[in-house]
């Protein structure tokens, strides 16, 4: 595994922190020298263009959980908005996931999308919805999660026979 160190000092031979880290996302490197670096990009990424690239990265496979865990802590408001659109895609990155993203993060921009969510039909994505909007603790959804409270719980207990 290579180690990366990134010094986000001003240096003017060295390119900033962020521009280093996108030329570095594009460079062929082991898988997990990959995951390494969207870690450290999520951690860095301040600007548009390093939160777009980040994002990219949850059409491959290979890496969404990395590209998922970067887009959580990076923070620019346009990571924010690239979770929120991916509530609406279909593909390999679970709902479910980016919807636990969105409610760490406590996006705001995400309660309208997350509050359809908790109502349809898909009960444990709806469960979801719920944690991830009790956590942002928006007003707006005091009364989905009023609701979910007076519902009776449903639990199977699984006995020898």
């Amino acid at each position: 595994m290579v180690k990366i160190r990134i010094d986000l000092q001003e240096d003017p031979l060295i390119p900033a922190g962020r521009d280093l880290i996108s030329h570095l996302v594009g460079a062929h490197l082991a898988a997990a020298d990959e995951e390494e670096l969207l870690h450290m990009v999520g951690e860095v990424a301040n600007d548009r263009q390093s939160v777009l690239r980040l994002a990219a990265w949850l059409d491959r496979a290979d890496h969404l959980e990395a590209a998922l865990f970067g887009l959580q802590r990076a923070a620019h408001p346009a990571a924010e908005q690239a979770l929120v659109e991916r509530l609406g895609q279909p593909g390999a990155l679970p709902v479910r996931d980016v919807v636990d993203a969105l409610g760490a993060r406590r996006a705001t921009t995400a309660v309208e999308p997350l509050l359809a969510i908790a109502k349809g039909d898909d009960q444990d994505l709806a469960r979801h919805a719920r944690a991830a909007l009790a956590r942002i603790g928006d007003a707006r959804a005091a009364p989905v999660l009023a609701s979910a409270l007076q519902r009776p719980a449903r639990f199977v207990r699984f006995t020898k026979a």
